[in-house]
């Protein structure tokens, strides 16, 4: 809301669905005139990619969040995340490559790291997807190190 007080206009997708979309709903209703905002509801996976390419920036303003799957499916799809600095978000953001991170429930920070990723989306500054750092996230990655972790403990000797 503090950005469509400054004047910024702001066009906002909202996904998903859950118990505080109606007051979302009327909260922007009445306190963000001029805005555009649509609920697009449950998205199914396989539209994921198309819906995520059609934004700038995807914004988690999360409180907690375990592992960052959708900032990791947003980045794939080339587009930089605002996050909250919680949980799989810290892993999954690195402020000013390919999105910005905010505390959790600091509005002022959470507009302030807004209006950063808006200016590195205007002047290209991100870096997405940078395959490098998502194949992290890849299961495959996560098989081979389990693999090789147990490989390594077997090889010292290390058991229960």
């Amino acid at each position: 809301m503090q950005l469509h007080e400054e004047g910024v206009a702001i066009r906002s997708t909202w996904a998903g669905s859950g118990p505080l979309r109606a007051e979302l709903e009327r909260l922007l209703a009445e306190g963000a005139p001029g805005g555009d905002h649509r609920f697009a509801g449950p998205v199914a996976r396989g539209e994921l990619g198309a819906l995520f390419r059609g934004f700038d920036l995807v914004a988690m303003p999360s409180l907690s969040e375990s592992q960052g799957l959708v900032a990791i499916e947003a980045q794939l799809c080339g587009v930089p995340v605002v996050a909250s600095r919680t949980g799989g978000l810290v892993d999954a953001v690195r402020p000013g490559r390919d999105g910005e991170l905010a505390e959790p429930g600091d509005v002022a920070a959470l507009t302030e790291a807004l209006r950063r990723a808006a200016e590195g989306v205007e002047t290209g500054r991100y870096r997405v997807p940078d395959r490098e750092w998502l194949v992290r996230f890849d299961p495959a990655f996560y098989q081979g190190r389990f693999v090789d972790e147990i490989m390594r403990l077997i090889a010292k000797g290390v058991h229960r």
